[in-house]
């Protein structure tokens, strides 16, 4: 909104079998992403991101931001205002670039490659970066004291790689994505999930 207007890539295939209405195909390659308005990221500190997502992806890596990525941003440093929603042989985790001691990661205990609909989301309330699945508070976070970046986007689908172009694309299709300049409670992000869960379920 507000003209802020997300850029989807030249070879991105929409499709009709998704959570609610049209999505997108993103991550098979790495030419299928959407670029995040930095507009609308840039030097936030309380924020939320969220969306829903159906993968098999089954990449992985030792090393954190090497990891398929489902949305991020790499800048080149080890403080450097990036961070990274990410999967490894399935299992959802976070990375973060966003505090001044140096970068942190760390994985939830649950997978998302069960080529089911997923509902993942990620809060900043400036501290703490906590992230959710399907509704609920995983209880994994990572500790932070920086905004995001001021100069560099992130993107949905792969990473924004900090060398050039974008790196380590997550295969999956996406649907109803939300950024948000606040820290939602987690209440708001079930409401959000029921709401749209409620939606498909509405169409059989």
């Amino acid at each position: 909104g507000s003209g802020n207007n997300s850029t989807a890539s030249n070879s991105l295939a929409y499709t009709t079998s998704c959570k609610v209405g049209n999505c997108l195909s993103l991550g098979g390659g790495s030419a299928y992403y959407v670029n995040i308005p930095l507009a609308v990221t840039a030097n936030l500190s309380n924020w939320s991101v969220e969306f829903w997502v159906k993968t098999t992806e089954a990449g992985s890596s030792e090393i954190y931001w090497q990891r398929p990525s489902l949305y991020g941003m790499s800048s080149g440093g080890a403080t450097d205002k990036d961070f990274g929603i990410i999967s490894n042989s399935g299992t959802l985790g976070l990375w973060s670039g966003l505090n001044t001691g140096g970068d942190n990661s760390v994985l939830s205990s649950s997978t998302i490659n069960n080529n089911l609909w997923r509902h993942i989301a990620v809060t900043s309330n400036g501290s703490t970066l906590r992230l959710y699945l399907d509704g609920t508070d995983t209880t994994t976070t990572l500790a932070i004291n920086q905004a995001l970046h001021a100069t560099q986007a992130y993107y949905l689908g792969t990473q924004n790689y900090y060398a050039g172009g974008v790196a380590f694309p997550h295969q999956g299709l996406y649907d109803e994505f939300h950024f948000y300049p606040r820290t939602l409670t987690a209440s708001q992000i079930t409401q959000n999930y029921t709401k749209d869960q409620h939606q498909i379920n509405q169409k059989f």
